[in-house]
């Protein structure tokens, strides 16, 4: 939802008018404010069922990512944030490899179910 409308907002494809800084403060605001709510967070994201089911989703796709990225030979070094940062041709190329990754992970079914 908060992304959502961000990009109505914004009015660009890429959030280039707010841009990286604004759009994530606004989610670790609207983080913050569900905590003090008493709501937790895995009950917000459309996704999995529980919050064990979701780190486990996003842990396998990750593990995946690597091997992904090694096959295609991408570096798989990991930043001080604790994600790959290879020098990736384009968003779409970025984007395939992702779901390549969770198509690896055998994670599609659960994915689809919410596009």
């Amino acid at each position: 939802m908060i992304d959502q409308l961000l990009i109505k907002i914004d009015g660009t494809e890429n959030k280039s008018k707010l841009g990286a800084n604004a759009t994530l403060a606004v989610s670790m605001a609207a983080a913050k404010l569900l905590q003090e709510t008493g709501l937790p967070l895995f009950r917000y994201p459309i996704g999995a069922d529980t919050f064990a089911e979701g780190l486990r989703w996003g842990v396998e796709t990750f593990h995946h990512l690597k091997s992904v990225l090694k096959k295609k030979g991408y570096s798989t070094n990991v930043g001080d944030e604790g994600g790959f940062a290879p020098e990736i041709k384009s968003n779409e190329e970025a984007l395939e490899i992702v779901l390549q990754a969770i198509e690896a992970a055998d994670f599609t079914n659960q994915a689809l179910r919410y596009l």
